[in-house]
């Protein structure tokens, strides 16, 4: 560019690293800086810790030196900066792109934010915020690992499940009709809070069980979990007992409920759960279900809201007209008892127990 001065000299009071990263018009005010010493390193006077540039898009760069006096290295190859044909202005650094860069808060003198670069070492690990803001995928990630890694950067791992600390544990899951299924665990969960936890402090475990389904993919995909929740304690938050996932909702609410069923009775019988790291023993009880209707037709599996024999207060026949209408009149309230004797036969998918009726302890029916 006519009437643009152009600088060339040695790097080798910078680290060369950050010297490709600056912007163009910095890199020639770097040059400019240093072309002021002596080439031969025992012959320099004092060098300052670092040099102070403002580049064009109104950034202060604090770019360190190295103290070469004495040192015995071959002299480094000149770089020299070439020259643009059309100036283009120096791009703007963003904080969310360069964070551990920008020192927060950090202006100088004339309100111009400070840019500090880091050491190589903390370079090691920029790449790692990046990763996981910016949700690259494992293909991306992998191929700019390899890069780092050939560019001088050995210690960084291979892959991006090294570098994310992707669990190794191997999930299994148990095949439910038409999907399949996993179980995190109540007592898993609850012994994995820190021993300072609120969980301590508890009288006792008493959760709010969460069933319903969830479509994804327009529908074609179903997820019914199973979540757990605190009674009375807002401050703690939920957390996941097991998850079912398939094209449609589970065919067998026995299946689906088996290993809930079988670790609530666990539980129950060997007199509470271990809760935090320290596994303190606490008494534990199932509270409620939280569903909506078609969900609960199906955790207790038994008529929709919309059959004959559907309500689930009482024991009282619907009328289909347009559609399906019960009498004014009440019949007579179910309880835990007319529930587990299958009083009203039709209101049952089957005549045996299956799912959460498995379990004494947790009540069908409250009234």
């Amino acid at each position: 560019m006519a009437g643009e001065e152009e600088y060339y000299g040695s790097t080798d009071l910078v680290d060369e690293d950050i010297f490709e990263g600056l912007p163009r018009d910095v890199q020639q005010q770097v040059l400019k800086k240093i072309s002021k010493y002596d080439p031969d390193p025992s012959r320099r006077s004092a060098i300052p810790n670092s040099f102070t540039i403002t580049g064009l898009d109104g950034v202060v760069y604090s770019i360190p030196t190295k103290n070469l006096a004495g040192d015995k290295t071959p002299s480094p190859k000149p770089i020299a900066v070439p020259k643009s044909r059309k100036k283009h202005p120096a791009p703007k650094l963003s904080p969310k792109r360069t964070r551990g860069y920008i020192k927060k808060n950090a202006k100088d003198s004339s309100g111009q934010t400070q840019i500090d670069f880091p050491s190589r070492k903390k370079i090691q690990w920029s790449p790692l915020h990046l990763l996981v803001e910016e949700k690259c995928s494992n293909d991306f990630t992998n191929k700019l690992l390899s890069i780092l890694r050939a560019a001088g950067h050995s210690d960084l791992p291979k892959t991006r499940k090294t570098l994310v600390g992707t669990p190794k544990e191997k999930i299994v899951t148990r095949i439910v009709e038409p999907g399949e299924y996993f179980h995190f665990g109540i007592q898993k969960s609850l012994s994995s809070f820190s021993e300072n936890s609120i969980l301590v402090e508890l009288e006792s475990i008493d959760l709010n069980i969460g069933v319903d389904g969830i479509p994804l993919f327009g529908g074609s995909v179903q997820l019914w979990p199973i979540l757990a929740s605190f009674a009375g304690q807002m401050s703690i938050s939920p957390f996941l007992v097991g998850i079912y996932s398939g094209p449609k909702h589970p065919k067998s609410v026995d299946k689906y409920f088996e290993q809930f069923v079988e670790e609530i009775n666990h539980l129950y019988t060997q007199g509470g759960v271990y809760v935090t790291t320290r596994n303190i023993l606490k008494p534990f009880k199932i509270n409620l279900f939280i569903c909506d209707s078609p969900a609960k037709a199906f955790v207790t599996n038994v008529k929709g809201h919309s059959a004959k024999a559907g309500c689930p207060k009482c024991e009282q026949t619907g009328h289909k007209m347009k559609a399906m209408v019960y009498s004014n009149q009440s019949g007579r309230l179910r309880t835990d008892f007319s529930f587990r004797q299958r009083v009203d036969s039709t209101h049952h998918h089957s005549q045996h127990p299956q799912g959460i009726e498995r379990c004494p302890k947790i009540g069908m029916y409250l009234t």
